[in-house]
């Protein structure tokens, strides 16, 4: 589901060479609860490295750090057609969100963002699917927490 495309499958260490100021950059931007975009054309790895950046966050117990840093995914799912994705990880985000005590939109700048993507996914999907699609997520999201808080 979240972060394990199969595309994605054989993107080890060796895939972050080098990269280590664009994850500084990013994760110094989420601890400042600055909006961000990820730009690029196709493949060169924003993905991953949103990906790369989340799972740091998760290991860390960071709830807030996860919960703003799944809109990140979410919007780019949804810009790309992967309106089901985009609802799994708004779900996840969900479930971090509701751990932190925030709403989900979590930071002004943010809420228009993602509003507009997951109006664009609801819209593609219809409403029941969105739904199940999105609490598939709240439950993978859930799962994670637990499993990072066992650690």
């Amino acid at each position: 589901m979240l972060g394990h495309d199969a595309e994605d499958a054989d993107a080890g260490p060796a895939s972050f060479v080098g990269r280590s100021g664009e994850l500084d950059a990013l994760r110094t931007a989420l601890a400042a609860r600055r909006p961000i975009t990820l730009t690029g054309p196709g493949g060169v790895g924003k993905t991953r490295l949103a990906r790369r950046v989340l799972d740091s966050k998760r290991e860390l117990g960071d709830s807030f750090g996860t919960a703003l840093g799944l809109d990140l995914p979410a919007a780019a799912r949804a810009a790309a057609g992967d309106e089901v994705g985009a609802a799994h990880a708004y779900g996840a985000g969900h479930a971090y969100w509701q751990a932190v005590g925030h709403p989900p939109r979590g930071t002004p700048e943010l809420g228009p963002v993602r509003a507009e993507f997951e109006r664009t996914a609801r819209s593609a999907l219809g409403d029941r699917a969105y739904e199940e699609a999105f609490e598939e997520g709240v439950r993978h999201g859930h799962a994670q927490r637990g499993r990072s808080h066992a650690t």
